[in-house]
């Protein structure tokens, strides 16, 4: 399991999240055998696709509006 420490320290430490998840608590347990029969991961570049190249949500999100003034 020293691929699994590695990934742990890296997010704790990677300046990419900002030092956001450095106290983050992750959840282990062991178990003498395989629990699971196969484990399938896929990469995929957006979780949620926009299709608008006009959207950028890495520039930053809207201003904020508070509920009195959306509902005027």
């Amino acid at each position: 399991m020293p691929q699994v420490r590695e990934f742990i320290d890296y997010v704790r430490t990677d300046a990419l999240f900002g030092g956001r998840f450095a106290d983050l608590q992750f959840k282990e347990s062991l178990s003498a055998k395989q629990p699971f029969r196969r484990m399938l991961v896929k990469l995929k570049r957006e979780i949620i696709t926009m299709k608008k190249p006009v959207i950028k949500p890495e520039l930053g999100r809207a201003p904020f509006v508070d509920a009195s003034t959306l509902k005027g």
